[in-house]
C-alpha cells in the first residue's frame, strides 16, 4: 500500500509506551492480516503488531525502515528500548490490580516473590504463567530453571490522585471574600466611633472656657458685646 496514514495508535501496551507516532510519514507498506495478537499501530491497514501466545513474543513492523522516517522520529529509540525490554522479559512496568501473563517457554514451574518476601508456586498453563492480580505496589521476582525476571508494578493511578476535593475548593475560593467584608465593615464602625469622640470633645472644650456660653454662638457675632469698647468713647465717666 502506498503512503498510508498512521490514524490511531495502543498507548497502553509496553511496547508503546510513551511513543508517540502522529508526524510518521511512510511510503509504503504491506498489508499484514495478523490473526491473533494485538495490533499495536494502525491506518488503512495494521503497521505494528505484536504477538505474544505460548511463550513466544514478536513484535513485527509491516513496514521498512527505509521506507520511512521513524529512524529520525524522536519516537523511534523510545520503540526499539521498549520493544527489546518487551520481549526479552526484562524490567517489565504494571500497574496494581493488573493480571499478569508471562510467557512459560519449556519451563513448567516458576516462584513468584513479593516485595514482602512472601513466595508463590506458579505452574505454566499452555506455555504461559498466569500470575494473580498483584494488589500490592513494589518490585516482585519470577525465577523459573535458573533464570530471573524482574516485574515492577506501580500503584493505580487512583491511588496517587492528588486533585483538590470540590467541597473544599469551594470553601477556599469563598474564604478570601469574608476577610474582605469583614474589614470593611470594621473600618466604617470605628470611624464612626473616633468622630463621635471628636465632637464630645470639642463640646467639653467649649464647656471649660472661662464666661464661655455654648448656647450664645448660635446669634450673630455682631450681638455680642466688647470688652475693647466699655473702656472707650465720649460716654466714658470722668472724676
Amino acid at each position: 500500500m502506498r503512503a498510508p496514514q498512521v490514524l490511531r495508535w495502543s498507548r497502553t501496551h509496553p511496547v508503546m509506551r510513551y511513543v508517540d507516532l502522529h508526524n510518521l510519514t511512510i511510503a509504503s507498506a504491506l498489508a499484514l492480516r495478523p490473526r491473533g495478537g494485538e495490533v499495536l499501530a494502525e491506518g488503512e491497514v495494521p503497521l505494528i503488531w505484536a504477538y505474544d501466545s505460548a511463550g513466544i513474543r514478536a513484535v513485527v513492523l509491516g513496514f521498512g525502515l527505509q521506507e520511512s522516517d521513524l529512524p529520525l522520529q524522536i519516537a523511534f529509540p523510545i520503540l526499539l528500548h521498549n520493544a527489546l525490554s518487551w520481549l526479552g522479559g526484562a524490567g517489565d512496568a504494571y500497574e496494581a490490580g493488573d493480571a499478569l501473563i508471562v510467557p512459560a517457554g519449556s519451563h513448567p514451574e516458576a516462584i513468584l516473590t513479593g516485595p514482602d518476601g512472601q513466595s508463590t508456586a506458579l505452574r505454566a498453563r499452555d506455555g504461559q504463567f498466569v500470575v494473580p492480580a498483584l494488589e500490592h505496589a513494589g518490585m516482585f521476582t519470577l525465577q523459573f530453571d535458573g533464570h530471573t525476571r524482574r516485574i515492577a508494578v506501580n500503584p493505580a493511578p487512583s491511588e496517587s490522585e492528588i486533585a483538590p476535593i470540590r467541597l473544599e475548593a469551594e470553601s477556599a475560593s469563598s474564604t478570601p471574600s469574608r476577610w474582605v467584608q469583614r474589614p470593611l465593615e470594621l473600618a466604617r464602625v470605628l470611624l464612626a466611633l473616633a468622630l463621635m469622640l471628636l465632637l464630645v470633645e470639642w463640646a467639653l472644650w467649649l464647656r471649660g472656657l472661662p464666661g464661655a456660653d455654648v448656647t450664645g454662638f448660635r446669634g450673630s457675632p455682631r450681638s455680642r458685646p466688647s470688652v475693647s469698647r466699655l473702656g472707650a468713647g465720649p460716654s466714658a465717666v470722668r472724676r
